[in-house]
């Protein structure tokens, strides 16, 4: 299970804290990467910056890899090493998955 949690407001305290009358809750966006990998591991949490979360979704969005990384290299100049350096980390965390056609 894998999902983005956007919210209009920060709750990491309350998260970190597991107590939502402690910390303070700024009122700036931010988006939650929440997964379960297996029905063996816990879940896990992590913030993604606009960045990460534009790579994330370009890459979950069904096209080829190699055509979504072109794109986002063209389009944001960004660099290929670290595209598939997070696509990487992601597919051994279990975030993305690889389909066979």
């Amino acid at each position: 299970m894998v999902e983005l949690l956007e919210l209009p407001v920060d709750i990491r305290q309350w998260v970190a804290s597991g107590d939502p009358l402690t910390g303070d809750v700024p009122e700036r966006p931010v988006t939650f990467l929440l997964s379960v990998p297996s029905l063996r591991d816990s879940h896990r949490i992590k913030i993604l910056g606009e960045g990460s979360k534009l790579v994330l979704t370009s890459l979950d969005d069904g096209r080829p890899v190699g055509a979504v990384m072109a794109d986002l290299v063209a389009e944001y100049e960004l660099d290929p090493i670290e595209l598939l350096a997070m696509a990487r980390s992601w597919l051994a965390g279990g975030i993305l998955s690889v389909r066979v056609s």
